[in-house]
């Protein structure tokens, strides 16, 4: 595979834009942002914000050209993971599993996903892939157990999101007071109910 290096700034575009489109109506309606935490250490970027009433932890690995966002809004339709990578795993609505660091061991869940194409930049195309948190069995209290991430099919992958260190722990802490600052906010105990 050629190496190349797509700019944080493309990268944080994408995850912006893809943010906007996943939730048409918190983009719509143009809430007030509160940016509870941004920050970088070199090698990755972390920006934590509250957006009307969704929060979203954005996360943009350097060295891997590839990011991440996971949003929890009030519902389970705002409460969200979006992965951006380069690497073309699965096709639109097929089953790709993530699995997931965590401090009992890895962890894996197979869901279906949406694929698009997030932008292309010179021949290199980076891929964007959506599922439910609620698909995925995750919710706040499982993403502060849990550290890297692994999004493959069977034939295709993986696509590798690292997720660890002082500043994934200050992410989870941001996002936590985020969620606090919150009226509410969807839980995996709260399900599908809207």
């Amino acid at each position: 595979m050629k190496k190349f290096a797509i700019s944080v700034k493309h990268l944080a575009a994408c995850a912006a834009i893809g943010t906007a489109w996943a939730h048409p109506a918190v983009a719509q309606d143009a809430p007030i942002k509160t940016v509870f935490l941004e920050k970088t250490d070199g090698a990755q970027n972390v920006t934590v914000k509250a957006t009307g009433t969704v929060c979203s932890l954005i996360w943009l690995d350097n060295a891997q050209n590839n990011s991440f966002s996971i949003s929890i809004g009030k519902t389970v339709i705002t409460s969200q993971i979006i992965l951006f990578s380069t690497e073309n795993i699965g096709e639109h609505a097929g089953q790709m599993t993530l699995r997931r660091l965590t401090t009992d061991g890895i962890k894996s869940v197979t869901t279906q996903f949406s694929k698009g194409v997030a932008g292309r930049f010179e021949d290199i195309v980076l891929y964007k892939y959506i599922a439910s948190l609620y698909r995925l069995g995750l919710d706040f209290s499982v993403l502060e157990q849990s550290g890297d991430l692994l999004l493959q099919t069977d034939t295709d992958g993986p696509a590798i999101f690292s997720f660890r260190g002082v500043l994934r722990d200050e992410a989870v802490e941001a996002l936590g007071t985020c969620l606090a600052s919150q009226a509410q906010h969807w839980t995996m105990e709260q399900g599908t109910d809207m």
